[in-house]
């Protein structure tokens, strides 16, 4: 009986243990690369770092059923603000992008969970521009923070580095004269980057792997503004 009650018990708390390494695993990754850092650059980052507590994303990824997650932490000196987003995905096919309005079909997977600033967010607005009666979403217009995008940006992160980001930037067309605006939306997008210090974290739950990068601003960023109108249709 004593066996049977150990057993049982092992059962029970097994997974959650497993689970537990990644935030384990992310908080040493964090710890390690911070000894590193140049004494001139901890600050912003330790700003970072400090915001966790406040999100929780760590319990989230100890809590949260997925297979990829991938975090982004950003810190922007000149407007001392902090957003921090969560992609969860899935390998299953509850995950994957539509067909494009062409027919042609598209990679990648869009998350199961989104997250902006610790608070729950519906995914496909992130990602879709059109949708029927609020259940058929169509044409994406979303790619960088798809999953197969994240999985081959994780593969160029190193610990330390400049600083990674959309170059082409989706702006929501809410009247046709927006569009003349696109130098000046343009230039303010690099004037942020610019000044946007960035912690990113890809965990990879499949193959076991996390992957932290600390990132200064970019030097020189380019960047191209895609606009993009969201349609809604009734039937």
């Amino acid at each position: 009986m004593k066996l049977l009650i150990i057993l049982a018990i092992l059962a029970l708390t097994s997974p959650v243990l497993t689970a537990q390494k990644f935030s384990v695993k992310i908080d040493s990754l964090t710890r390690i690369t911070m000894k590193k850092l140049p004494p001139d650059q901890k600050r912003q980052f330790e700003t970072i770092i400090k915001n966790r507590a406040s999100v929780a994303f760590l319990q989230r990824i100890d809590t949260t059923k997925s297979d990829y997650i991938f975090i982004e932490e950003q810190y922007n000196i000149s407007y001392k603000s902090i957003n921090v987003s969560e992609r969860y995905f899935f390998n299953s096919s509850a995950g994957l992008l539509r067909y494009s309005a062409d027919g042609t079909p598209l990679n990648g997977t869009i998350p199961r969970y989104l997250f902006i600033n610790a608070v729950k967010q519906p995914v496909e607005p992130y990602y879709y521009s059109d949708v029927v009666a609020g259940i058929i979403y169509s044409n994406v217009y979303e790619f960088y923070y798809t999953l197969d995008s994240l999985v081959a940006l994780s593969s160029t992160l190193k610990p330390f580095q400049e600083l990674t980001f959309d170059p082409t930037p989706v702006v929501s067309l809410t009247t046709d004269s927006i569009v003349n605006q696109r130098p000046e939306l343009e230039k303010a997008v690099v004037e942020r980057l610019k000044t946007t210090w960035q912690v990113l974290t890809f965990v990879d739950k499949v193959n076991k792997k996390v992957i932290v990068s600390f990132q200064r601003p970019a030097r020189d960023p380019k960047v191209h503004i895609e606009f993009v109108k969201f349609n809604y249709w009734s039937w």
